[in-house]
């Protein structure tokens, strides 16, 4: 779940009953004003600000530009199963929110990615992945209303909680708990192009490009895979890399992983106060801990930039940081695009205290399998049941039955 977004220009702020959308300048005393609704300290100008009321605690949420309008994307759900897509524009001193759907999920969505400017893939709990389609302009949204008895088209399906999603191309990649990542392809996505096995717990983030997919696991390793045909061409350990200590398992597991230009690799680990960065050979098979930069507090969530033109030069990570006194903070790192991949903080403000931003629903320290897969676990209590029944004596005919009552 990530509880900070950036796109065009905009910075979206999720909390447990609204997202908050303002200028992705307008951190400390303007968020504070515009919050506040009041003139910040010393004269401030309170930031432009929109508001999206939710009917709960938000689950996933993502955004995507729209060049052509100059606006963004944005959808999200909650806890209740309710899906929100929206179209948002900033006007001066004005963002309009406008929601262009309002629908049910049939499960809980655990990852959003918009797959086009008019679809929106969904993965939950149950393995699934849902295809939205919803109008693409505010002027046919508002003919349509918010159509809550639209539904969606189930396009993919594990047997197991997907646990990360990702569009590249004609492809689809999703990854879930039993270790397991599988590529499909787009639209159709019943058509898999291949798997990639090799992971002995839960998948926990994946990333890539056209030609390559990377992917974080459970299992304490990264891991870097051929798109085409599935095969493993690398697997790192990340205490091996990083030169850690042996530590507990749930303080390895990466919980974001981000690629930029295909050889630098930016990831957080799982309520670690680092932003890791490796940068990786050509041939994608070896890589160097380039740099870890520490940020002052556990990283709850982060999102980057990296997969848009502005990250030409170098990618942008905003991070949500857990400061002492149970305040967040919002710290902005630059990462240049080069094999130096030197990360940088260019922000670092605490949020106003009367703002508590969204906190992951999903608990990785539940997801383990110690050893044993929810595929495995269904199969050995399948075969229980199977030996009971042919154990089971049979039923006494009806003509015994009749004999017993004389």
């Amino acid at each position: 779940m990530c509880s900070v977004m950036q796109c065009g220009g905009l910075l979206f702020l999720t909390t447990p009953s609204k997202v908050i959308v303002v200028p992705d300048d307008a951190v400390g005393a303007q968020l504070n004003a515009a919050l506040e609704g009041t003139e910040g300290a010393k004269g401030t100008r309170a930031a432009a600000m929109g508001q999206l009321a939710i009917d709960d605690v938000p689950t996933a949420a993502t955004v995507k530009s729209k060049p052509a309008t100059g606006s963004v994307l944005l959808a999200v759900t909650t806890a209740k199963k309710t899906l929100y897509i929206c179209e948002v524009q900033q006007f001066g001193a004005t963002i309009k929110i406008t929601t262009t759907q309002q629908t049910r999920v049939e499960k809980r969505s655990t990852k959003l990615v918009f797959s086009s400017l008019d679809t929106l893939l969904s993965a939950d709990k149950f393995g699934d992945v849902h295809k939205f389609s919803f109008a693409t302009s505010s002027e046919d949204a508002e003919d349509e209303g918010a159509d809550a008895s639209k539904t969606s088209d189930p396009i993919c399906g594990h047997v197991s909680m997907l646990l990360d999603l990702d569009v590249q191309a004609d492809q689809l990649r999703t990854a879930d708990r039993d270790g397991k990542i599988r590529i499909s392809r787009l639209p159709d996505a019943f058509c898999i192009d291949a798997f990639c096995l090799g992971h002995t717990e839960f998948v926990s983030a994946i990333t890539g490009t056209a030609d390559c997919v990377v992917s974080g696991s459970g299992d304490g390793t990264i891991r870097v895979w051929n798109a085409a045909d599935g095969s493993q061409l690398a697997s790192h350990n990340i205490c091996e890399v990083l030169s850690l200590a042996k530590a507990d398992r749930e303080s390895v597991v990466p919980t974001s992983l981000f690629l930029v230009a295909r050889q630098v690799l930016i990831f957080i680990l799982n309520k670690s106060p680092v932003v890791h960065v490796w940068t990786m050979t050509a041939d994608l098979t070896a890589v160097t801990a380039t740099a870890n930069l520490a940020v002052g507090g556990h990283i709850s969530s982060c999102w980057c930039d990296a997969a848009t033109p502005s990250a030409a030069s170098a990618a942008h990570l905003w991070c949500v940081v857990e400061r002492d006194g149970g305040r967040q903070a919002l710290v902005m790192v630059e990462v240049t695009n080069d094999t130096a991949a030197q990360p940088r903080v260019v922000t670092d403000e605490l949020m106003p205290a009367s703002l508590e931003l969204a906190q992951p629903v999903l608990d990785l320290t539940e997801l383990f399998h110690d050893n044993a897969s929810t595929s495995d676990l269904y199969f050995a209590r399948k075969e229980k049941r199977l030996e009971a029944k042919r154990t089971k004596q049979p039923a006494p005919s009806t003509a015994a039955k009749k004999s017993k009552k004389r």
